[in-house]
């Protein structure tokens, strides 16, 4: 990895985030990881917490980003006290802003991005044959509400729809022929949405659908037009606010049946969920400052999972962390655009980033441990600068739509 001028950080930084990386990507795809790291991950997020402040030399942090950090933490903080969770929690504002906040002043490689691509490939292929074990009466059993022994093929699904973007990047900063390239990029989609299907998980394959879908025609655009990737980004953000409610509606309502897709019904028991913290919130007026806190009321299994990212940061610490988390995120968003436009590298970096919104719909993927990873690889890599010049740069030669 290159240093830039104004920071300088120690290899033992770029040890610590690939060690990091490999580790929680496993977490995703190997059970056997899963199931022994999982109960411990907080205490883990923050040893590489710690681990990566004091791997750097120069300690030049992104002043802004830096204050949203700051400021995200005392208010969690604050929150956690007087509703009563638990303290460990904020690691998972901290550990994704944090890293992020060092990202600002790294300089990657094009090594860097290509060795991240190929564990993306391996991750990914691990996917892919645990995508193989959701059988109709694996998914049969799961929907009963057994206990099962395995990742959740919502899991699984995710780090598919996450990972194919860099290894699509991957791919494409590749020195083949324009025409296998072509085909690479159609048989990595076939197969990707393939697998998603076999899990049967419908956020992500809608979400990978519209944000292929969006990055075929608008992906050129975006990478001359900040407005654009600010509208697109503000408009996943309140659609996934919204959400909910509209779920509810559509529920109490009766307007869609029993209809179901992908073998499954449309309504799954979330709207449960989330009429039991509309309700709670609204005979607890104050717990839209400071949170619920860690309130198993509201979902039958007795774990505190709302099944929705931003219902989750608002019920864990209120809506003044939930505005500077979205905040935080779209800052590092524009500040990508710093230069007039984005490389068609971060171009990837950036649909990534719209899947997990996405995704974050109906799952708790933004303040979850175990998928933080991949708010890193995606953001946190929109925030980097990038020390190669690529082959393929967007010219300027035709006005951005917006």
């Amino acid at each position: 990895m290159e240093r830039n001028n104004t920071s300088k950080y120690s290899r033992e930084f770029e040890i610590i985030f690939f060690i990091m990386t490999i580790l929680l990507l496993g977490i995703c795809s190997v059970y056997f990881l899963y199931k022994f790291i999982n109960p411990s991950l907080v205490y883990i997020l923050t040893v590489f917490v710690l681990l990566m402040f004091f791997s750097i030399k120069d300690i030049s942090l992104e002043r802004k980003s830096f204050i949203y950090l700051c400021i995200a933490t005392l208010i969690g903080f604050g929150a956690l006290y007087f509703n009563g969770s638990g303290f460990g929690y904020v690691m998972l504002l901290i550990f994704p802003m944090f890293t992020i906040c060092i990202l600002f002043k790294i300089s990657i490689n094009k090594d860097f991005c290509n060795f991240l691509g190929i564990l993306a490939l391996c991750t990914w292929g691990l996917g892919v044959i645990a995508s193989t074990n959701y059988t109709e009466s694996y998914i049969n059993l799961l929907m009963s509400g057994k206990s099962m022994e395995g990742l959740n093929p919502n899991m699984v699904a995710l780090t598919l729809g996450a990972t194919y973007w860099h290894i699509k990047g991957w791919i494409l900063r590749g020195r083949f022929k324009k025409a296998i390239k072509f085909l690479s990029v159609i048989g990595l989609s076939l197969v990707t949405f393939s697998c998603i299907v076999l899990c049967r998980s419908r956020t992500s394959l809608a979400a990978l659908l519209v944000v292929v879908i969006f990055d075929m025609f608008f992906g050129k655009r975006i990478c001359l037009s900040k407005k654009l990737a600010s509208v697109a980004y503000w408009g996943i953000i309140v659609a996934g606010i919204l959400l909910p409610f509209g779920y509810v509606f559509i529920w109490k309502n009766t307007l869609l049946g029993s209809m179901s897709i992908l073998g499954k019904n449309i309504f799954t028991g979330r709207q449960i969920i989330w009429i039991n913290l509309f309700e709670y919130m609204k005979q607890n007026p104050k717990t839209i400052w400071i949170g619920t806190g860690y309130n198993t009321d509201f979902y039958i299994k007795k774990s505190f999972n709302l099944h929705n990212s931003y219902m989750q940061i608002f019920a864990e610490f209120g809506i003044i962390v939930f505005l500077i988390y979205f905040l935080f995120l779209f800052y590092v968003l524009s500040m990508a655009y710093k230069g007039g436009k984005i490389s068609q590298n971060k171009r990837n970096y950036l649909m990534m980033g719209f899947f997990l919104l996405i995704v974050g719909y109906t799952e708790t993927i933004l303040i979850n441990g175990t998928t933080l990873i991949f708010l890193v690889l995606s953001f946190g890599l929109l925030a980097s600068q990038e020390s190669w010049e690529e082959n393929h740069v967007i010219k300027k030669n035709r006005k951005p739509y917006l």
